[in-house]
């Protein structure tokens, strides 16, 4: 499997794909633009697309959201999974389905009927509660997955599982430091705007721009008037033009420490280690050179950075996984930064049980009812004139293509 963005940019991909079916997972995840590239290289390139998503989930972090744009607007063919079957209890299931259908209200409710949700008013003694449920399903060897939608609460709570982890032992040894990089998950835009970078922020290449390389990494040290003046890792200096916007990533350093036992989450690909964005690895030792050695046999390069602690995430990491056991932590961050998509994600990944941590049950609840779609377009324009507003341009790139190509969503 390769990345709708690695399609779209690679030749050889291409070729290898002419006349062929491109099933595309996750197909919320993509943007308007990938979207209208991909439906246009496959009117050239003779394929029909299968679009495979939901869009009660989280869109695209890119402009548009284009697969509910399609399914409103195009008029593409539509086949409907009708029947949830993550969740095994019958009654864990029917939370699920009052969340997929829209219903929050209904849904936090009846997961409070189950017992699901408990209101811990101190953020931390919820923090360590929440720690201690997490570290005991380990400790049986059952799947678990906490998610938050805000960093600082799952920095919050990893440090609490980690100790908890080792005080029973299931950390050993001592802890490396290891220096990290933590993606900002900038839109295009948001690279392209140079007001938006500050000293001491990462520019990571993901492919060769100019006379910078793939995989050479640049430090921010200063802003100068459309410009940036970068470090290399060697301590040389350069200006730096972010106007392309593409073929880079920016994040900032952070150092973890990482002992053996640890889980670790992979944000990157890198293809040489066969590692995988949204892998979770577990830790069993160290080279000498400084490389990690994993459970699974593979090792994180020296060089590789893009790893963060493994237990907690937010939703949209999360989205695509399956756990025996979820966790939701909403203290007062969470609270804030919650809606129904990151409710609706959060609250199906488990196959046997879910627990929703929270300081106030009522305001959690409040935030799950807050809509999080995206104002279209077209929903703008239709708003503003009072009409409907005719898209010809979106349906004939849908639907243009050789005799049998289309898209399906």
């Amino acid at each position: 499997a390769d990345t709708v963005q690695q399609l779209l940019v690679n030749p050889v991909l291409q070729r290898a794909t002419r006349d062929r079916v491109i099933l595309v997972d996750e197909a919320g995840l993509v943007s308007v633009n990938q979207m209208r590239d991909l439906c246009r290289l496959a009117a050239a390139n003779g394929n029909r697309v299968i679009l495979i998503g939901d869009t009660k989930q989280h869109a695209s972090v890119e402009a548009g959201d284009a697969l509910r744009c399609l399914h409103k607007f195009a008029q593409v063919p539509v086949v409907r999974l009708t029947q949830i079957r993550r969740q095994r209890s019958p009654e864990y299931r029917r939370a699920v389905s009052l969340l997929a259908k829209g219903d929050a209200f209904g849904a936090f409710n009846h997961f409070a009927r189950l017992g699901a949700v408990r209101e811990i008013v101190q953020p931390e003694a919820l923090l360590r509660t929440a720690a201690a449920d997490y570290a005991e399903r380990l400790r049986r060897a059952e799947s678990c997955l906490a998610i938050s939608p805000v960093w600082k609460e799952i920095h919050q709570f990893t440090d609490r599982v980690r100790s908890e982890l080792r005080r029973t032992d299931h950390l050993r040894g001592d802890e490396r430091p290891i220096s990290t990089e933590f993606s900002l998950q900038w839109t295009k835009s948001q690279k392209r705007d140079v007001r938006n970078y500050q000293p001491g922020q990462v520019i990571l290449f993901h492919r060769s721009i100019g006379s910078y390389a793939k995989g050479e990494r640049l430090t921010v040290q200063a802003r100068e008037g459309e410009a940036l003046r970068v470090a290399f890792e060697d301590g040389g200096t350069a200006w730096f033009s972010p106007r392309a916007g593409a073929g880079f990533d920016v994040g900032i350093a952070r150092e973890i420490g990482v002992a053996v036992g640890d889980r670790l989450l992979i944000r990157a690909n890198c293809k040489p280690a066969r590692l995988r964005n949204g892998d979770i690895v577990e830790v069993t030792g160290f080279e000498p050179d400084g490389s990690i050695q994993l459970r699974d046999g593979r090792t994180i390069p020296t060089l590789f950075r893009e790893f963060s602690h493994g237990y907690a995430t937010t939703s949209h990491a999360a989205q695509g996984r399956t756990v025996d056991h979820g966790i939701l932590i909403m203290a007062e961050g969470g609270i804030a930064a919650g809606n129904l998509k990151q409710a609706y994600v959060s609250n199906s990944r488990f196959r046997l049980s879910q627990t929703i941590y929270t300081t106030d049950r009522r305001e959690a609840r409040a935030a799950m009812m807050a809509s999080g779609d995206r104002t279209l377009a077209r929903e703008l324009g239709e708003s503003v004139v009072g009409q409907k507003v005719r898209a010809p341009a979106l349906q004939s790139t849908v639907r243009a293509g050789a005799p049998g190509a289309g898209v399906g969503a």
